[in-house]
C-alpha cells in the first residue's frame, strides 16, 4: 500500500496486492471493498483509490459506487481482469505520472483512455469519478 499527497487537492492511495473480484488479498486472507471502505471510513475523502491488484474492479458498479460514497473518495481505479504484471506496470507508471497533472477526474479519464486505448484494454483497467 502507497499514500502519495499532491499539491492538487487530492492524495493517492495504491493498494498493490493479490486480487479477486470484488477484493485485495491481504497477510490475514482476502477483504471486500467494503471491507476496505469500512476500514478506511472518510478519512481519504477527496483522495484517489488504485486497486493495483487483479479482477477487483470486476464487480456490480453499485458495488463501486457504494464505496465511493461511503469513503467519499474522488476517484476508484482499477483492473478488471487478471493483468500481465509488466503491463499493470506499465499502467501504473502512466497513470500516476499523468494523474497528477489533473485536478478534474473525468478529463483526466477520457484524455488517458484515449492515449493509452490498448494498453488500458488489454488490463481492463476501468475508472469510476465523481466531479471535485
Amino acid at each position: 500500500m502507497a499514500m502519495v499527497r499532491d499539491v492538487k487537492g487530492y492524495g493517492i492511495l495504491q493498494f498493490s496486492f493479490h486480487g479477486k473480484p470484488g477484493k485485495i488479498f491481504m497477510n490475514n486472507g482476502p477483504l471486500e471493498i467494503e471491507d476496505v471502505g469500512e476500514f478506511m471510513g472518510r478519512s481519504f475523502k477527496h483522495w484517489i483509490v488504485f486497486f493495483d491488484s487483479c479482477a477487483t474492479l470486476k464487480l456490480e458498479k453499485k458495488r463501486v459506487k457504494e464505496f465511493m460514497q461511503s469513503t467519499g473518495v474522488l476517484m476508484v481505479l482499477g483492473f478488471q481482469k487478471d493483468v500481465d504484471w509488466i503491463e499493470s506496470a506499465a499502467v501504473e507508471l502512466l497513470l500516476l505520472n499523468r494523474i497528477q497533472e489533473y485536478k478534474n477526474m473525468r478529463i483526466f479519464w477520457n484524455r488517458f483512455r484515449k492515449r493509452y486505448r490498448k494498453l488500458v484494454r488489454a488490463t481492463g483497467l476501468e475508472a469510476f469519478y465523481r466531479d471535485f
